[in-house]
């Protein structure tokens, strides 16, 4: 049995998927609504591919852009979704890749800061501890230990075929 040729796009939804990945890029170095209406508009103004004007030479509405800023942010919220059991050393790869890039450019206010990201990551800090004291009969402490990666023991080994260890859920 043949297997099936993926079914060739229209134009229209190349141009789509072309918009909407720009609108993507944008949102992530954290464009607002209003900066991506405005992003569209300098495109259509420069002419420049995707957002050529056709033959009418019309911008496009608002509730169009809406629609593209929609369709990207489902996009972030579908890729944040899926679970990597190699998402910590991923994000701890590039703290630490920014942390070089900042030493090298004498940015060592910021390597200071991805310094410290890196250490907590791998939690090198011993955990946060907050008191309370109530005057009749409970005593309460509390623990915080919000590290979304789990344990030094994950760092150390992680299972073998990739799979998150019982203990990092």
């Amino acid at each position: 049995m043949k297997a099936r040729k993926p079914a060739k796009k229209s134009p229209r939804e190349i141009t789509k998927e072309a918009r909407v990945k720009a609108i993507l890029q944008i949102r992530l170095d954290g464009a607002e609504s209003w900066d991506v209406v405005s992003f569209v508009s300098d495109q259509e103004n420069a002419d420049v591919a995707p957002w050529k004007m056709g033959r009418a030479r019309k911008h496009l509405c608002e509730r169009q852009i809406r629609r593209y800023i929609h369709d990207a942010d489902a996009l972030i919220v579908e890729n944040c979704r899926t679970i990597d059991p190699d998402a910590f050393y991923r994000h701890l790869g590039k703290v630490r890749n920014l942390y070089a890039r900042a030493v090298n450019s004498g940015d060592l206010s910021n390597a200071r800061g991805l310094l410290r990201d890196a250490a907590e990551l791998m939690d090198l800090y011993p955990a946060k501890k907050h008191e309370a004291k109530h005057a009749g009969k409970i005593e309460i402490t509390l623990v915080e230990d919000d590290n979304f990666y789990g344990n030094k023991d994950r760092l150390a080994s992680p299972a073998p075929d990739g799979s998150p260890t019982p203990d990092s859920q």
